[in-house]
C-alpha cells in the first residue's frame, strides 16, 4: 500500500535552511576575510556563474535530507523552497548590512543603503581595471544575482522530481547501469568518397541500429515475461560488450533503478549519439520490472 504523500516535509526545509545559513555565513566570511566575493563572478559580465555554484550549495540540503528520509519533493515544496531562498539572500544583505553599520556613527537605513551599493556596482576586466559604477543598471546586476542564486539552490531539489521513486515503501529507488549495446558501426570519413561506397557506409549504420534495438526490444520483453534467468544472463552479455559499445557514434544505455527495501524496480533505456561536449541523449523505453528479476541480478 502506497504511503499518503505529505506536501512538505519540515526536515528537507531545515536541512536546506542549514545548508544556506552556512554557505551564506562562509561567503561573508571570505569576503570580509579576503576580500573575496564569491557571488561576484560573472561570465560575459550576464551569467552569474558564482552566485550559481553558492546557491547550488546552499540548497544541497534539501536534497540531502530528502534522500536520506525518503520524501519525495514535489512542485508545493518547491515553490516553498523557492520563496525561502529569495528571503535567505535578503536576509543575507540585511545581515551584512547590520554588520557594516555595527562599527559606524551616523548610517543611512537598510533601503538607502541597498540603494547605494546596488548603483555602486562595477565590474573588474581581465587587466584588472575597474570599470565605472553602473548605477540603475546595477539593478541588472542584483536581479542576475537573485536568480543565480535561487536558481542554483533549486536545481538539486528540482532534479529530485524526476529521480524513480517507490510510493509503496516511500523510498527513492537505486539507479544503476546494467550495460551498453551497439548501435552503429565505427565512424569514418565519407567525405569525398563515391556515392557507392557512402550507400555501403550508410547500409552498415542501418543494419548495426536494427541489431542493437533488436537486442535491445529483447532484452526489455524478457523484463516484462519476469524471465528473471534469462534477463540476468542477457544483462551480463550486454555488460561484456559495453566497453566497446561506448566507443561507437551511436549506443543504446540501459539503467535499472530499483527500490532498496521491495526489490521492485524500473528498467529504462536511452539513446546516446555522439562522444564528449556534443553527445545528445534520448529517452527510449520503460518498463516496471519485478523483484524477482532484481535480486537475480544481483545474485
Amino acid at each position: 500500500m502506497a504511503r499518503p504523500a505529505a506536501a512538505v516535509s519540515l526536515p528537507v526545509l531545515i536541512g536546506g535552511i542549514a545548508t544556506t545559513v552556512l554557505t551564506l555565513g562562509l561567503t561573508y566570511w571570505l569576503s570580509a576575510r579576503f576580500g573575496f566575493n564569491a557571488m561576484g563572478f560573472y561570465a560575459w559580465y550576464v551569467l552569474p556563474i558564482g552566485a550559481l555554484v553558492v546557491g547550488l550549495l546552499a540548497g544541497s540540503g534539501y536534497g540531502i535530507v530528502s534522500r536520506i528520509t525518503g520524501f519525495r519533493i514535489q512542485n508545493r515544496t518547491l515553490w516553498v523552497i523557492l520563496g525561502l531562498q529569495v528571503l535567505a539572500y535578503v536576509a543575507a544583505q540585511y545581515a551584512e548590512y547590520l554588520a557594516i553599520r555595527s562599527g559606524a556613527g551616523a548610517f543611512p537605513s537598510f533601503l538607502p543603503y541597498f540603494d547605494e551599493t546596488t548603483r555602486l556596482i562595477n565590474f573588474e576586466d581581465d587587466r584588472g581595471v575597474v570599470g565605472q559604477s553602473l548605477g540603475a543598471l546595477g539593478y541588472g546586476v542584483r536581479l542576475l544575482e537573485v536568480l543565480g542564486f535561487v536558481g542554483g539552490a533549486m536545481m538539486i531539489p528540482a532534479g529530485m522530481r524526476s529521480a524513480a521513486y517507490c510510493d509503496a515503501c516511500g523510498r527513492y529507488m537505486a539507479s544503476r547501469a546494467l550495460g551498453t549495446l551497439p548501435a552503429s558501426v565505427k565512424a569514418r570519413r565519407t567525405w569525398g568518397k563515391g556515392a557507392e561506397e557512402k550507400a555501403v557506409y550508410e547500409a552498415e549504420q542501418a543494419t548495426a541500429l536494427a541489431q542493437g534495438q533488436a537486442v535491445h526490444d529483447h532484452l526489455f520483453t524478457l523484463a516484462e515475461s519476469g524471465d528473471a534467468s534469462a534477463f540476468a544472463g542477457s544483462t551480463r552479455l550486454m555488460a561484456e560488450g559495453t566497453k566497446d559499445a561506448s566507443k561507437l557514434p551511436t549506443r543504446l544505455q540501459v539503467h535499472l533503478a530499483s527500490c532498496p527495501t521491495c526489490r521492485r524496480g524500473v528498467l529504462s533505456s536511452q539513446v546516446l549519439s555522439g562522444q564528449g561536449r556534443g553527445q545528445t541523449t534520448t529517452a527510449l523505453s520503460s518498463v516496471p520490472v519485478a523483484p524477482d528479476l532484481v535480486r537475480a541480478l544481483d545474485a
